[in-house]
């Protein structure tokens, strides 16, 4: 009996050891799970470009924003258009992303962008947005932006640009 009780409790312990040990993968305390992270707006697709093509900013304070504007150097032909889109963010409360995109061909309007924001570590974020070009060869541009929870000053953020109309076709191809 009392050999039954010691080869318990050895296997207790060697249990014991295994999981405290498989808690302790690669010791990286900023790493975990991809979830989702909130986004409070989505914003709508808009046409103002500022420098630098196929780019995006994480902005944290209105006056970055009213920089932004300011500092632009190419003609916008809707500016108050969009400044009513982006009015009324609690910057204490909020960041915004906001981003532009140039394309070959010309961007499918009857489509609404989509997006997803996860967070993927704790000092990464991921950013993504669908969209959908049309096979005419015109060239075009857009800007997109979301609204999200208050991130950090020191936090990245990476951007993923789909266009799910040729993620489409090339699933049919397969």
């Amino acid at each position: 009996m009392k050999k039954l009780q010691t080869k318990i409790l050895l296997c207790s312990g060697l249990l014991l050891i295994l999981f405290s040990l498989s808690g302790c993968e690669n010791g990286d305390d900023n790493s975990v799970n991809s979830v989702d992270a909130k986004i409070v707006k989505e914003l709508p697709m808009m046409f103002m470009l500022f420098e630098g093509n196929n780019t995006f900013r994480v902005i944290q304070s209105q006056k970055e924003l009213d920089l932004l504007f300011e500092q632009s150097k190419l003609p916008i032909k809707n500016l108050d258009e969009i400044k009513e889109i982006l009015k009324g963010i609690d910057f204490s409360r909020c960041s915004l992303i906001l981003g532009n995109k140039y394309l070959p061909n010309l961007l499918n309007f009857d489509r609404d962008l989509q997006y997803k924001f996860r967070k993927i570590s704790n000092k990464m974020y991921l950013y993504e947005v669908f969209y959908e070009m049309t096979d005419a060869e015109t060239p075009s541009s857009f800007m997109h932006g979301i609204v999200v929870d208050k991130l950090p000053q020191d936090i990245e953020v990476e951007l993923k640009l789909y266009d799910i109309g040729h993620m489409y076709k090339t699933k049919i191809r397969e």
